[in-house]
């Protein structure tokens, strides 16, 4: 729960000859080089820019994070699945915890953490809550009334709503906020005037962004649990969904993502993908556009087969963030997506 911001060992980033997915061996590079292009992949379409780090990356930002955290001292974090709370306990109990942090719904299964019963919980004990709210927004769920003491957003996302400003906003009581805030001028960091004015400018439609988004991704969760080509839909709104009465307790709509498995592997899955016309194939969400992504090749793309498999990515997971488009046009869209495979 409470998170180390230093940690001690960096991977090295750098092109890797992966079986499930990458290219053939890669090529030795000079070590002067400070980025190179992987081999071609046999996914054709798939082949990417791989960027390698200098061989002395990894080593600089150990070095300065060592010495950053002698100034700071390190917090001991111990991680829970998000919804086991007898583990929650367990650690509460164990350990002299002081932050439980989490999100909820969390990316990108959109599973959902009891928000008034862990804050009864960490509260017990001294522990502070805090939570990153991003995919619900502001509007699915109010955090700070269910108990937790801060509230996370990604502001790039819903807030802003339109896919053009990186920003980050947190909220809690002034006694919290306040320490944050003074670091925040000591470090710097401010957000350029523009900035804020295109979130200022998104805020001004929130509330008819989600109200369509909560709406299309709702059916489209429906059709595509219903589809015999999609083999399973992670999406909170859904009786199937674990969370599924936590959710409708505690938001009052269940977001415009949905994530999805096709019935095939990860070149059908592709396949999928680039047969649509509609999403852009980007990382984000919460935009006026809808996006799609592919989380083993592009999110999860440092990670082996087996690697993802921990923590639940196959090959065959999509996860779409459906914008303020017309449900029938998504509708027809991913309908004759579905139809390509």
């Amino acid at each position: 729960m409470a998170v180390s911001s230093c940690p001690r060992v960096f991977p090295t980033f750098e092109c890797r000859s992966d079986p499930d997915y990458a290219g053939t061996t890669r090529p030795e590079h000079p070590s002067s080089a400070r980025f190179a292009t992987a081999g071609k992949s046999r996914l054709g379409g798939l082949s990417s820019l791989i960027l390698r780090f200098p061989p002395n990356f990894a080593r600089q930002l150990s070095t300065k994070a060592r010495r950053n955290c002698g100034n700071i001292g390190v917090a001991q974090a111990t991680v829970v699945d998000p919804a086991d709370v007898h583990a929650l306990e367990s650690a509460l109990y164990k350990n002299q915890v002081t932050l439980f942090f989490t999100e909820t719904p969390t990316n990108p299964f959109l599973r959902c953490v009891d928000i008034e019963l862990v804050s009864k919980l960490c509260h017990s004990k001294g522990a502070l809550v805090c939570v990153d709210g991003t995919f619900a927004t502001p509007l699915n769920q109010k955090a700070l009334a269910l108990g937790a003491d801060i509230v996370l957003h990604s502001a790039t996302k819903y807030i802003a709503g339109h896919n053009d400003v990186l920003a980050g906003c947190i909220s809690g009581s002034e006694k919290l906020i306040a320490p944050v805030r003074m670091l925040h001028n000591v470090l710097g960091g401010a957000l350029n005037p523009n900035a804020a004015y295109l979130i200022i400018r998104g805020m001004k439609t929130l509330h008819l962004r989600i109200q369509q988004q909560n709406t299309t991704a709702l059916k489209m969760a429906r059709l595509l649990e219903a589809h015999p080509k999609v083999s399973r839909v992670y999406y909170s709104g859904l009786a199937s969904h674990p969370e599924h009465y936590l959710a409708k307790r505690q938001m009052t709509g269940f977001g415009g993502v949905v994530s999805f498995e096709i019935n095939g592997d990860l070149m059908t899955t592709a396949k999928f993908i680039d047969a649509l016309k509609i999403p852009y194939i980007a990382p984000s969400f919460g935009g006026c556009e809808s996006i799609v992504d592919q989380p083993a090749i592009m999110s999860y793309w440092d990670l082996s087969q087996l690697e993802r498999a921990k923590f639940g990515i196959k090959d065959n997971l999509v996860r779409f963030s459906f914008g303020v488009e017309d449900f029938e046009d998504l509708k027809a869209d991913i309908l004759q997506a579905l139809e390509a495979i």
